[in-house]
């Protein structure tokens, strides 16, 4: 039992306003045990930074979702301990689908008290080497499903295939199978399945020996090695062509699978999670994937909805993507007006929850909000002009005059032009996000969502220099 710790206790406008969870944990030998309000700020939350979080039995359920969501921005793995409250309804409506939440009763005996303090600890040290902990935001039926099952699947070493729209958060849902699983400590090897063509797709996922092709110099392992003993996230598996199909039906019967120019099998103990954008079943019965696949992948389904569906979380997905960008790169948050909050209500979101948390990046960037309308007005022509769902970086405009700078043919392919307008688009939001934040390449990384040594890498690939 380790009583050098920091606990924090959380309540509300208590019967017992001496604190008594306070007072009996402190007679335990938790010596460094405080209660606060449940009011406070990110600021004063980060300051606190406590090792265990007990929530009281005096907070209502708004007050404990709120603050629990507000200490998760802060610490995403940070343990808390939930004790029941006089009214039973609020253990039906306590969120569920974070990490690290345990409950307990301070009517217990002491060893028991003491052990649950101790397992919400071992909690965070099992996940400290996990990067990108994902965070399901939402309090819609819809949320509440997708939560229930992913911790009803999670422990079961069975396939998942999430189906979804682009930007709806499959790749979160998959993440969080994978974090509440038994796999946690082993990789998680993300696939995506619609960027390359076959050839090179084959080589990524099933690795080659040397000499097995011209430019095979050394041994590479594939994604398929890599994630031995964790979770193989197949995105996209809906784009596999018919040839690769057949490849990854073989590996999912026999557990097997060889290098490219190898003649030895290794064997794989890897879980899989797939996601498409693709009606599946619909694929199948137009002949573009194939049955047998379809069945081995839909073991369990879990569907993510269009935000459109769910509007009732867009303030909480607005405020979750304020705070945490605000946070990661130490600026004050932008207040969200009125009239911004109905109109997001009104929009109809053909890029879903990216195309906010996007908009909400280049609010902060700019700081303003100005640019939204215009935005809108943009996506939702184009949405009645039948062309699809606009970027979700639409706001980014491309420098059109730029895309000589990417083209070294003078009568270039249309895929080598969609290359380059795609790599103009990228150029134009790194260099926004880096002039926020005064060219500080790592709070960059975390105001556009992706790591240190990619930026970096983009950076010296698009040629980026301070002006």
């Amino acid at each position: 039992m380790n009583q050098d710790i920091k606990i924090l206790v959380i309540d509300g406008e208590s019967l017992d306003p001496s604190g008594k969870e306070e007072r009996q944990l402190k007679e335990m030998g938790y010596a460094r045990t405080r209660t606060i309000g449940p009011d406070k700020s990110l600021l004063e939350l980060e300051s606190l930074s406590p090792d265990v979080t007990i929530m009281g039995s005096f907070l209502s359920p708004e007050q404990r979702y709120e603050f629990l969501r507000r200490l998760k921005i802060v610490d995403i793995l940070a343990p808390v301990l939930v004790l029941p409250g006089p009214d039973t309804r609020q253990e039906e409506d306590f969120p569920t689908g974070f990490h690290g939440i345990f409950r307990f009763s301070l009517d217990a005996d002491r060893l028991e008290i003491s052990t649950r303090i101790d397992e919400s600890l071992k909690s965070r040290s099992d996940c400290a080497v996990l990067p990108d902990l994902p965070v399901l935001v939402g309090r819609t039926p819809q949320i509440h499903t997708i939560r229930d099952r992913i911790h009803r699947v999670s422990d079961k070493d069975v396939t998942v295939l999430i189906e979804g729209e682009t930007g709806t958060g499959k790749e979160i849902v998959a993440r969080s199978i994978h974090y509440f699983s038994l796999r946690r400590k082993g990789p998680l090897i993300k696939i995506s399945c619609g960027n390359l063509p076959d050839q090179l797709l084959e080589s990524e996922v099933f690795g080659y020996q040397k000499g097995a092709f011209t430019d095979a110099r050394r041994n590479k392992p594939g994604r398929l090695e890599l994630a031995d003993n964790g979770t193989l996230f197949l995105d996209e598996v809906g784009d596999l062509s018919l040839f690769l199909q057949v490849k990854f039906l073989q590996i999912f019967e026999d557990r097997a699978f060889s290098r490219l120019g190898a003649v030895d099998e290794k064997m794989i103990d890897a879980r899989v999670v797939a996601a498409t954008n693709f009606d599946l079943a619909k694929r199948v019965k137009e002949g573009e994937f194939r049955r047998d696949l379809f069945y081995r992948l839909n073991v369990v389904h879990i569907r993510t909805p269009p935000l459109r569906e769910r509007k009732e979380d867009i303030p909480l997905l607005a405020e979750y993507f304020l705070r945490r960008y605000c946070s990661l790169i130490k600026k004050e948050p932008v207040e969200l007006p009125a009239d911004t909050l109905e109109r997001f209500h009104s929009y109809h979101w053909p890029g879903n929850v990216r195309e906010l948390e996007n908009m909400v990046k280049r609010a902060i960037v700019l700081r303003s909000w100005d640019f939204v309308e215009r935005e809108m007005l943009s996506g939702e022509k184009r949405a009645a002009a039948g062309n699809g769902s606009p970027s979700p970086d639409s706001g980014c405009t491309p420098d059109l005059g730029g895309l000589t700078r990417h083209l070294g043919d003078e009568n270039p392919s249309l895929r080598e032009i969609t290359r380059a307008y795609v790599s103009e688009i990228e150029r134009k939001a790194i260099l926004d996000a880096l002039d926020a934040v005064r060219w500080n390449r790592k709070r960059a990384a975390g105001l556009l969502g992706i790591s240190y040594k990619t930026v970096c890498n983009r950076i010296k690939d698009l040629g980026i220099r301070a002006v």
